[in-house]
């Protein structure tokens, strides 16, 4: 779909620009509101309680917004598959699910970890610097994915 139209690509990317510069934006906020308070922002209340599911589901939605991922499986996949087989198109799908299954079970283990660190270890300041510096380097990318341009060429198996 990305490989048909420019259109489609310039969408996801504007679209998930705005999502990274409204995440960094709220995380920076979130940091400076809660200046002095004893905690990092009301979200990381929640967090606690709820084991880790806001990070791993903000997670997959930056995933699906982030045309790079999508440029990442047209440009690497293709080079597991034969192409004098007939299937190509479902074995792209076969790695690409495989992929997936992979990095559901390592990322859930890693937001796990990450967030069971985050609570017990961390000083109030140091969340907070952490949250304003993640806030910033998100805006960043925001800039960054708005600046940068859909390939010239495709190339597909």
């Amino acid at each position: 779909m990305l490989a048909a139209s420019t259109a489609t690509f310039d969408a996801l990317k504007w679209t998930g620009a705005a999502y990274l510069l409204w995440m960094g934006c709220t995380w920076v906020k979130q940091a400076f509101n809660s200046a002095g308070k004893g905690e990092v922002s009301h979200s990381a209340a929640v967090q606690s309680a709820s084991h880790g599911w806001p990070d791993f589901r903000l997670g997959i939605v930056t995933n699906v917004l982030n045309p790079k991922v999508a440029l990442f499986f047209l440009a690497f996949l293709p080079q597991f598959i034969d192409t004098s087989s007939r299937g190509r198109a479902e074995d792209i799908l076969l790695l690409g699910l495989w992929f997936a299954l992979q990095s559901f079970v390592y990322l859930t283990v890693l937001v796990w970890l990450t967030s069971r660190v985050r609570q017990d270890v961390w000083s109030v300041k140091l969340r907070q610097a952490a949250q304003v510096c993640a806030g910033m380097l998100l805006v960043a990318l925001a800039v960054r994915l708005s600046l940068s341009r859909a390939p010239t060429t495709w190339t597909l198996p």
